[in-house]
């Protein structure tokens, strides 16, 4: 949940481009579906660009 945080609150900062390693990152080592949950709600809080891309 930290990693989904840190995405929302540093999508508009300089490292912004790094959002969507880390994230994947976070999201492999649970399961699935909870991946897929997580990575939805957090795409919802992402402005267009990069680190919407995940």
């Amino acid at each position: 949940m930290l990693a989904v945080f840190s995405a929302l609150v540093h999508r508009k900062g300089p490292n912004r481009d790094g959002i969507p390693k880390a994230l994947a990152e976070a999201l492999d080592t649970i399961e699935v579906a909870t991946a897929k949950y997580i990575a939805e709600f957090t795409e919802t809080g992402l402005d267009a660009g990069p680190a919407r891309e995940f």
